[in-house]
């Protein structure tokens, strides 16, 4: 009898310190997993924080992309826009080509219908200015007006669209090649609303009536963190 104790208590034993073994490898793969996730977290924060020179760029001239991409109605009266392989900017293979036609008013560069700027490239906040590399044809500079605009620019519908509810600019493009900066600390409605960069949705040129043809030459489209 005490011997069939004894062999009971000798399982009960053994058991015991399988269990135990078995235990602590579980444990220790526990505590491996979260060891390997906090470095994930941190190269997640990392990737979030921008630093100077970082760009996003805004048209994909490459794949296809263009000022005025999907502008409605009939612009053909207003400028013609194709991609070209003339005047590209290094490393890329083409430019946007846009001739303004003499008596248009207007070119965007980018339309709300467009959808450019729908999603992550509509949000600027993160950034600090948005930079338009162009080249100018001929040797007279280019005067216009600037519509900058954000979703709560455009209400409902556009028939809420107003003069206070968007950004007015006046730029001269200059002759040659050149850089438009624009800081988007300084966007702010006719109506004294600064402008959601979260929520980005137009870019515009718009003046009075062109008195001859002009041509420009869209290098590339980007915002910066300076």
């Amino acid at each position: 009898m005490k011997k069939g104790i004894a062999v009971i208590a000798g399982v009960v034993i053994a058991m015991s310190g399988f269990l135990c073994a078995a235990d602590k490898p579980v444990k220790a793969k526990a505590k491996a997993k979260v060891e390997k996730a906090e470095p994930a977290e941190k190269t997640e924060e990392a990737a979030q924080t921008l630093k100077k020179g970082d760009k996003m760029e805004l048209i994909k001239i490459d794949k296809g992309e263009t000022v005025a991409y999907g502008a409605s109605g009939d612009s053909s009266k207003e400028f013609v826009v194709s991609l070209s392989k003339e005047k590209a900017e290094k490393g890329k293979m083409y430019s946007t080509k846009a001739v303004l036609v003499k008596g248009g008013k207007g070119l965007p560069i980018f339309t709300r219908s467009g959808g450019l700027l729908k999603g992550k490239r509509g949000n600027w906040k993160d950034y600090d200015s948005l930079v338009i590399k162009y080249i100018l044809e001929g040797d007279k500079p280019y005067s216009t007006g600037m519509i900058i605009a954000d979703e709560e620019s455009y209400g409902e519908n556009y028939a809420n669209w107003n003069y206070s509810s968007h950004c007015d600019k006046q730029v001269t493009l200059q002759p040659g090649e050149n850089i438009l900066s624009i800081d988007l600390s300084a966007l702010v409605s006719n109506g004294g609303r600064t402008l959601d960069l979260g929520n980005m949705r137009t870019v515009s040129f718009y003046g009075k009536e062109r008195e001859e043809d002009c041509t420009i030459y869209f290098q590339s489209v980007y915002v910066e963190k300076e």
